[in-house]
């Protein structure tokens, strides 16, 4: 299959030409001008070998450097890029490899994200005693590292494939098929994939104002297998999504009589200036059917909530009702967000039912003039595009956001000896480009009858 190329793509073939040559170039090897007999100075022989090895090593370094700056040159920063090959398919860059046939049918997207975390965190001596040998300690983690391909085919149908290679194996996260047009149903999705509750849940990590999830985000249910069916109505002001999963939470994993049916209903009072200014309010509520099995919640914060507040397992649920109530508010830069979460536990063993709750409230202003975006289709927040892109010989420095956070979270009911605990975020985040971001975070954390932690989390993020 031939391409015919605009000119504007030469400039990223030679410099991908360029990274695959300096990636594959041998080093030159050193050689002494005269060699050095057995049993002579062998100190220095073992000198000029460490020496050797060591511009080997920088040799190496360097031509991998180049390699990826080669590589990831076009990406950050591509100039006006698109083909078409002689099928008739369209080729173009769109913060990610995005290929359309003529028609419009069918359309293919291939991205990714990389999420680099460093931290430092600092705990008083009570949570050092209960949970930490030390009173400091740093952290450095590949937090995620997928890649996605996503698209349409045959007009109606969808679907979506992204595997995570952050962690000791690689996983599936989300693997669905589905039709959308199908009238007052809307769109029809199957597969593996996150059930509807919460605003912070639904929102995409990559699009997230802070570095992780609040406190009552212990409360939420994440990915499971099912299928649902979601549509908007009232000129997309308002939005339902219903849903039938069973809890596996690890993709593939058998689900037994565990079954979640779900409900998320979102809606768009105001809506102005092309979404730049919007109230956003809705409900969620998830019932699940558990037969008497044993329910553990947890976190996946690697910088706080997994090491401080976890309770372990309840066992005998019988039935959990979880309930959830957002709002939001966006007025040109100015962004406020708060949720409630609730989540009632009917056992058959024990102390009795059990109650589980929190909530959080943020503010953001992006200094520069931006504003977040609130998708109507997906009932969550998306993409913020930079007004303009990182060039300082333009006098030009991406989008600025500054942003705080208030949460609480109670798992301390009857016989579960859980935590209470508050903790207050205050947020940087730089959005260089549309596909680069560097966030900065710190997290006062109190957790009640244990101690104070202070946590300050970096992130690198490259997300298309």
């Amino acid at each position: 299959m031939g391409v015919s190329s605009s000119p504007e793509m030469l400039p990223i073939l030679v410099r991908c030409a360029i990274g695959y040559r300096a990636y594959n170039l041998r080093p030159i090897p050193i050689r002494m001008a005269r060699p050095i007999q057995a049993g002579q100075n062998s100190g220095r022989v073992a000198d000029l070998e460490a020496r050797s090895r060591m511009f080997r090593r920088r040799g190496r370094m360097a031509r991998r450097a180049t390699a990826l700056v080669s590589w990831l040159w076009p990406i950050l920063a591509p100039p006006a890029l698109a083909a078409e090959t002689d099928s008739g398919s369209f080729i173009r860059w769109d913060d990610g490899i995005r290929i359309e046939s003529r028609d419009g049918a069918n359309e293919l997207f291939l991205g990714g994200r990389l999420l680099l975390d460093a931290g430092l965190i600092h705990t008083d001596s009570d949570i050092a005693a209960a949970k930490e040998p030390g009173k400091t300690r740093t952290l450095t983690k590949l937090r995620q590292f997928r890649l996605l391909a996503q698209g349409r085919f045959l007009k109606k149908g969808l679907f979506k494939v992204e595997a995570e290679f952050a962690g000791s194996d690689a996983e599936f996260t989300d693997v669905y098929l589905g039709a959308r047009g199908l009238g007052l149903l809307g769109t029809l999705k199957g597969g593996h994939m996150k059930e509807p509750f919460s605003l912070e849940q639904q929102t995409s990590r990559r699009w997230m104002t802070f570095t992780e999830r609040s406190l009552p985000n212990v409360l939420v249910i994440g990915r499971n297998t099912g299928g649902g069916l979601y549509n908007t109505v009232l000129d997309d002001r308002l939005r339902w999504h219903v849903g039938v999963f069973c809890d596996t939470t690890e993709f593939a994993k058998h689900c037994d009589d565990d079954i979640d049916l779900g409900l998320r209903l979102t809606g768009l009072p105001a809506r102005f200036n092309k979404g730049a200014s919007l109230a956003a309010m809705g409900v969620s509520y998830v019932h699940q059917f558990r037969n008497n099995q044993s329910l553990t919640f947890s976190k996946t914060d690697p910088f706080l909530t997994n090491k401080f507040l976890g309770i372990g397992t309840v066992q005998g649920v019988r039935a959990v009702d979880r309930i959830g109530a957002e709002a939001a508010w966006v007025h040109g830069p100015l962004s406020l967000q708060a949720e409630y979460m609730h989540a009632f536990l009917d056992r058959t063993i024990g102390g009795g039912d059990l109650d589980f709750w929190g909530f959080y409230a943020e503010a953001s202003w992006f200094v520069t003039g931006e504003h977040r975006r609130y998708s109507r289709s997906s009932g969550a927040f998306g993409k913020i595009v930079p007004a303009k892109s990182f060039a300082p010989s333009a006098g030009h420095w991406g989008a600025l956001q500054l942003a705080t956070r208030v949460s609480y979270l109670d798992l301390d009911d009857r016989d579960i000896a859980g935590k209470r605990a508050a903790d207050l975020t205050l947020g940087f985040n730089w959005l260089l480009t549309s596909t680069l971001r560097f966030t900065i975070n710190y997290v006062y954390g109190h957790v009640r009858g244990t101690g104070d932690v202070h946590v300050a989390h970096a992130r690198l993020q490259f997300a298309l």
